[in-house]
């Protein structure tokens, strides 16, 4: 990377790059807040097809109001119902800049497909945003619990800015939060991509739209290869992880979830 840009250029480039454009978003949306579980930001990580969503939907309910929980997919597109538009929301600090200008500079040099790359570039910036919103409190938030969080959208970029001293308070920040770390196969993964694609075959997760199973497979095995440094990065740092087995079965998953999350509901340094 020749020189680190500030995030309103790089976004400003990157949507030219890319052919972006902001949308803003409308949403009829009650934020309902969390008492028992105040200030956890709990972030499940682990490969495509691990089975992150899936768990925290049966766990947490799609919805919501359902229980009460603060889930990232509707917490995101109240923010991005918002205005003025969501990237106000996104923070122009110094980590910040340095997570999005890596993952600018690897999409521009990674040999994928150009509607992959003007969709992912799409989708880590509205992650980013969706980070500092939470941590700004904008909203009145119990606890907030994502299936796509900052530590699986920028593991590689967490990884070398681990190796950047001035980073040194930003990752002890983030390794505060706790981490469910789903340990998946590569040919675990692959199997459950097949089952998306054939049934939703052409929308925005459907990895076998836009790479081979091949390609796909070098792409998971570099992925968990990443999630290990990762883990030991937040491990090093005094955080927590909770590993979960894909191949155990859900109750057995879910009571090791709500024991972990129930362990830490109280302490103060978890708060957002």
């Amino acid at each position: 990377m020749a020189r680190t840009q500030t995030i309103k250029r790089l976004v400003k480039r990157g949507f030219a790059l890319f052919n972006l454009k902001v949308t803003r978003e409308k949403l009829n949306y009650k934020i309902i807040s969390n008492s028992q579980l105040k200030g956890l930001h709990i972030e499940f990580i682990g490969p495509p097809g691990a089975g992150k969503t899936t768990f925290c939907d049966k766990l947490f309910g799609k919805e919501l109001n359902d229980n009460q929980w603060n889930r990232r997919k509707l917490t995101k597109q109240f923010m991005m119902s918002q205005h003025p538009p969501w990237l106000k929301f996104l923070d122009h600090n110094e980590f910040y800049t340095q997570l999005i200008n890596l993952k600018y500079d690897d999409l521009k040099s990674t040999p994928i497909p150009e509607s992959y790359r003007q969709m992912s570039f799409s989708f880590v910036l509205t992650e980013l945003a969706l980070d500092s919103f939470v941590q700004k409190k904008v909203l009145p938030f119990g606890s907030f619990i994502s299936d796509d969080g900052l530590g699986h959208t920028f593991t590689a970029e967490i990884i070398k800015a681990n190796t950047m001293p001035q980073f040194e308070q930003d990752l002890n920040n983030i390794c505060k939060r706790k981490f469910i770390y789903f340990d998946a196969s590569v040919d675990q993964s692959i199997e459950n991509l097949k089952q998306r694609n054939r049934e939703r075959e052409g929308q925005g997760d459907d990895a076998f739209h836009y790479f081979t199973e091949e390609e796909i497979r070098s792409r998971i095995a570099k992925l968990i290869n990443n999630y290990e440094k990762l883990l030991k990065i937040i491990h090093q740092r005094g955080g927590e992880v909770l590993k979960l087995n894909y191949s155990d079965p859900f109750h057995q998953n879910s009571e090791k979830v709500i024991a972990f999350i129930n362990n830490h509901s109280q302490k103060k340094d978890n708060l957002l």
